[in-house]
């Protein structure tokens, strides 16, 4: 069986009449630079400048640094110089552990 037979040996393809006459000039038309108005730049540059500070202020409030963190009064410093080191461990670590803690008085 030969394949050959079945399918249309003519180029089904053709070229228009005088295509390629004024193929220059219409190849010139269709590639001639196009002016972009400078509203459209700058209004392009202004949305990666709003999603930049958007990103930038949402990291702000999402991760907020540790200089927030106030530091101790005098009175705060002189009554934890009083207690002792291994009362302050014990008493953190049961705050950690809650769940523990619970348990442990049943």
């Amino acid at each position: 069986m030969n394949l050959n037979n079945y399918f249309d040996k003519s180029n089904p393809f053709s070229v228009p009449e005088n295509y390629f006459i004024d193929f220059q000039t219409k190849m010139e038309q269709m590639t001639r630079p196009v002016m972009i108005p400078w509203y459209r730049q700058v209004r392009s540059w202004a949305a990666v400048a709003a999603a930049v500070a958007g990103i930038v202020i949402g990291t702000h409030f999402m991760f907020p640094s540790q200089s927030s963190v106030q530091p101790l009064s005098d009175e705060e410093t002189y009554v934890l110089s009083q207690v002792d080191e291994s009362a302050l461990v014990d008493y953190l670590a049961s705050m950690d552990q809650p769940a523990n803690s619970a348990q442990e008085k049943e």
